[in-house]
């Protein structure tokens, strides 16, 4: 029998995604505002700032419990929510703050939020609804959850071994097992995380898939 693993990739391997149907009129980009140079004044920077590291505080406390505690849906969703909310009130705000310096080893957590951040901001430019930027928000938060178990690896800059990268294109699958079933994450979830290493032209892993066959929240 299939082990669990083997079920899981193969349901994965032949899902076909539905592309999210944008509703006309109910674009989360008609909300945005827009914040004039004069009023983004020193203190205003600051407030921002502090803001930025009030969620990286938060994705660093998501990553160091993943799913062991009841409050994880509800902690991606409230963290995704507040993303949204401050690029509501500021259109530019969210790609000013993920262009911020970031550490010299790679941070799971903070490459979530960054994933997260882009992820909204192109939803937006795309005509997606507020609903439909949450679920995205949230799919790309998590898209990278596998790489919490590659510490070995991602703290090793230097060039990989080819064990090393046979092991690193496991994370997608990795990933998708920790997501699959979680009850109050988008229903698209674990394909997204699944797939969001693939690529149009078929050369991405873990299966070289095309773009018909790629999830839209994948491709972002």
């Amino acid at each position: 029998s299939l082990s669990q693993n083997e079920e899981l990739e193969a349901k994965l391997d032949v899902a076909i995604p539905d592309s999210p149907k944008k509703v006309q009129g109910q674009e989360f980009s008609k909300k945005l505002q827009q914040v004039s140079p004069q009023d983004r004044s020193e203190t205003y920077k600051t407030q921002k700032l502090s803001e930025w590291h009030s969620f990286s505080s938060r994705s660093e406390r998501i990553f160091g419990s993943l799913i062991d505690n009841g409050g994880f849906v509800s902690s991606v969703h409230s963290m995704v929510k507040g993303l949204m909310s401050e690029f509501s009130k500021d259109r530019n705000i969210l790609l000013t703050l993920s262009q911020l310096p970031s550490s010299m080893i790679y941070s799971p957590s903070e490459h979530a939020l960054k994933t997260s951040i882009v992820s909204i901001c192109i939803g937006a430019s795309m005509g997606y609804s507020e609903d439909q930027i949450l679920d995205l928000g949230m799919c790309a938060y998590v898209s990278d959850f596998g790489m919490a178990f590659m510490k070995d690896i991602y703290t090793h800059p230097e060039q990989l071994s080819q064990e090393s990268l046979i092991k690193l294109r496991s994370h997608p699958m990795i990933g998708a097992n920790i997501i699959d079933g979680v009850r109050g994450m988008p229903s698209m979830a674990s394909l997204v995380v699944y797939q969001v290493h693939e690529r149009d032209n078929g050369t991405g892993y873990p299966k070289r898939r095309n773009g018909r066959f790629i999830h839209d929240y994948a491709k972002i």
